[in-house]
């Protein structure tokens, strides 16, 4: 580095991310009462027995909208097909979608669409909150709370996106590898470091001085994939639990988890994107075509 200008803002920036990642100041910002810590929300589409008496090495929430049927459908027939995995990977994953209700005005109607597919599926879990952008958080909250009561012995949580493909082969060879090691302390995603508040009033991802004052976020992962250790899981649970919920920007809230149990981002975590992450959405056809031997459809003749 030339200019020692430029070396001095590197290390006022490396300073104060240290800063972030490192102090309880943030969590008593961002920190609730014991009385308002979490919204309560009520289900409406649950399975309480997804995983019981199952040795599950890892459970799948997808997040995703109630009017997203045909990626739903997309999933179960390619990456998410449990079946597959059992057979073909030796593996036993559960996948659940995880969803709010429609704020359409055919909100009814909706509804009784959804229930008729976990009626065929057994794999929707939602509750009574609008489907929002802004209520993403509540998703993550649903995850974790969903994961601590009805499948702690799960070895991994994994949270993803609808409109992703992962390499399943790819990801179940890594966490059997790492489950026959005992591996805890792990968080597998794309970290995002020293990340800087929108404070664009036209973006979606505005966040104002109010909500949050400081100039840096703490690290977090990509809210499109990652994957927990169970250990890492119920510690994520509980700091969810003690902060402020009303922040919507989900993957920033998983930070500030992070956070508050002195989790850090990149400790133990390997950039899976590459090897089993694809970020692309689903052809129209897609669940129409069968898997092939490596779990991706297979190429139209």
């Amino acid at each position: 580095i030339d200019s020692p200008i430029i070396l001095v803002h590197l290390i006022k920036s490396a300073s104060y991310r240290y800063f972030v990642n490192n102090y309880d100041f943030l969590n008593d910002n961002l920190s609730t009462s014991r009385y308002n810590r979490v919204a309560r929300h009520r289900y409406l589409i649950n399975h309480e027995e997804k995983c019981q008496g199952q040795d599950v090495l890892l459970l799948i929430f997808v997040k995703t909208s109630p009017e997203n049927y045909h990626r739903r459908d997309a999933i179960r027939q390619t990456w998410g097909n449990e079946d597959y995995v059992h057979h073909y990977l030796n593996a036993n994953i559960k996948v659940l979608f995880v969803l709010g209700q429609s704020n359409f005005s055919l909100g009814n109607e909706m509804q009784r669409r959804l229930e008729r597919e976990d009626k065929r599926h057994g794999d929707l879990i939602q509750q009574d909150f609008l489907d929002t952008f802004y209520n993403l958080t509540y998703k993550l909250l649903l995850q974790f709370s969903w994961a601590n009561k009805f499948c702690p012995h799960a070895k991994f949580v994994m949270s993803a996106d609808d409109d992703i493909f992962i390499h399943m082969p790819n990801l179940i060879a890594y966490l059997q590898n790492l489950a026959q090691i005992g591996a805890q302390g792990v968080w597998v995603g794309y970290v995002y470091y020293a990340s800087i508040p929108v404070r664009d009033k036209k973006s979606k991802y505005y966040v104002s001085y109010k909500m949050y004052p400081w100039s840096l976020y703490p690290d977090y992962t990509a809210g499109a994939a990652y994957v927990l250790s169970r250990d890492v899981a119920a510690k994520v649970y509980r700091a969810s639990q003690t902060l402020n919920s009303s922040f919507y920007i989900d993957d920033v809230f998983m930070g500030f988890c992070a956070n508050k149990d002195m989790l850090h981002a990149g400790d133990a975590v390997s950039n899976i994107r590459e090897n089993c992450l694809h970020f692309h959405q689903f052809d129209a056809d897609v669940s129409d075509r069968p898997l092939d031997e490596t779990g991706r459809p297979e190429d139209k003749d």
